[in-house]
C-alpha cells in the first residue's frame, strides 16, 4: 500500500442556545494569571510569567527578537540567508509557526500547539460560551455550529495499523490505539469536548481520482481563458501519483507538483508561441522515457 495522507478529525458540536449575551462580569483569573486590555479594548487573561511570545507579523517577530530573543517561540515567516546571518546561532533553527497578517494567513496551529499547548485554551470560550472575539473586538457567534479540526498526531501509528486492510482494526480499535498519542499533545479537557473520527490513508485509486479532478480544473482554465484544448495521457495521472510519496503531505503534493512543474511548463509553451505570433489551439501532456513531462 502506498503511503498517503493519514490523520484524525476532531469534531466539536457547539449547541449554546442560551449564550447570546456576554457575561456581565469580568474574566475569571487564577492566582498565576493577570488581565491585560488589548488594543481593541478586550480583557485578555494571560499568565503572570510570560515564557514564549509569537509575533503575528515579520515586524513583530523582529521586535521580539531585538527586545528579548529568549521569549521568541518561533518564526512566522522563513527568514532569508541574509537575515539569518545576523541572528544568533541558537535562534536560527526555531520552528516556523506562520502568522496572520495582511493576506498571509499562514499560521500552523498544530506547530503552535507543539510549541505551547496552552494556546488551545483560546477555544474553551467557544466550546463553553458559544462565542469568540476577532482581532477587531467583534463578537463572533458560534451557536449551533460544527467546528472541524484536523491533526496529524498519531500518523505513524495509523500507518502501521492500516498497512494491511485484512488485519486493520475498526474505528473503535483505531481510536483506542491513538488515544495515548493524542494525550501527549492535547489536554484531556480539550479532547473531552471532541468527537474523535479517525480517517484512513488515501488509497491509490482515490489519489488518482483527485489528480484527474485537478487536471480537469486546469483543462477548464485553459479553455475558458485561452481557448486552448488540453489533453493528457493516462500515464500522466500515474506519474503524478508516483511522486506523492510523503505521508505528511498526502494529496497536497498534487497541487505542489502541478503548480511548480506542469503549469510553469505550459506557460512557457504559451508565451513562446505568442512571441512567435503562432496561435496555440491545443496542447497534449504526456510522459517521456525518463519520467519527465512532455508537451506537444
Amino acid at each position: 500500500m502506498s503511503k498517503k495522507k493519514i490523520g484524525l478529525l476532531l469534531v466539536v458540536f457547539v449547541f449554546c442556545m442560551s449564550c447570546s449575551r456576554k457575561a456581565s462580569t469580568g474574566p475569571v483569573v487564577r492566582n498565576d494569571q493577570r488581565v491585560l486590555v488589548d488594543m481593541v479594548g478586550r480583557q485578555v487573561v494571560v499568565p503572570k510569567k510570560i515564557t514564549r511570545v509569537l509575533g503575528m507579523s515579520p515586524m513583530g517577530t523582529i521586535l521580539i527578537y531585538t527586545l528579548s530573543p529568549d521569549l521568541l517561540a518561533g518564526w512566522n515567516y522563513h527568514p532569508d540567508p541574509g537575515e539569518l546571518a545576523m541572528v544568533e546561532e541558537k535562534y536560527r533553527n526555531l520552528p516556523v509557526l506562520g502568522g496572520w497578517y495582511g493576506k498571509n494567513n499562514t499560521g500552523n496551529l498544530e506547530e503552535i500547539v507543539k510549541a505551547h499547548p496552552d494556546v488551545l485554551e483560546l477555544f474553551y470560550q467557544v466550546f463553553d460560551k458559544g462565542h469568540m472575539e476577532d482581532g477587531e473586538g467583534r463578537e463572533i457567534d458560534f451557536k449551533n455550529t460544527i467546528i472541524i479540526l484536523t491533526t496529524n498526531a498519531g500518523t505513524d501509528t495509523m500507518a502501521k495499523l492500516c498497512a494491511d486492510p485484512e488485519t486493520m482494526p475498526g474505528p473503535d480499535g483505531l481510536l483506542k490505539a491513538l488515544k495515548p498519542e493524542l494525550n501527549k499533545i492535547f489536554k484531556p479537557a480539550f479532547l473531552g469536548r471532541m468527537v474523535l473520527i479517525p480517517y484512513l490513508p488515501i488509497r491509490d485509486e482515490n489519489l488518482r481520482q483527485i489528480i484527474r479532478l485537478k487536471l480537469g480544473k486546469i483543462q477548464r482554465r485553459m479553455q475558458e481563458n485561452h481557448k486552448i484544448e488540453m489533453s493528457f495521457d493516462p500515464a500522466l495521472v500515474q506519474e503524478v501519483a508516483n511522486r506523492c510519496t510523503e505521508v505528511e503531505s498526502g494529496a497536497r503534493n498534487v497541487d505542489n507538483i502541478l503548480t511548480n512543474t506542469l503549469l510553469p511548463d505550459i506557460s512557457r509553451q504559451l508565451l513562446s508561441r505568442m512571441a512567435a505570433n503562432e496561435p496555440m489551439e491545443r496542447i497534449h501532456v504526456g510522459i517521456g522515457a525518463d519520467g519527465a513531462f512532455e508537451y506537444r
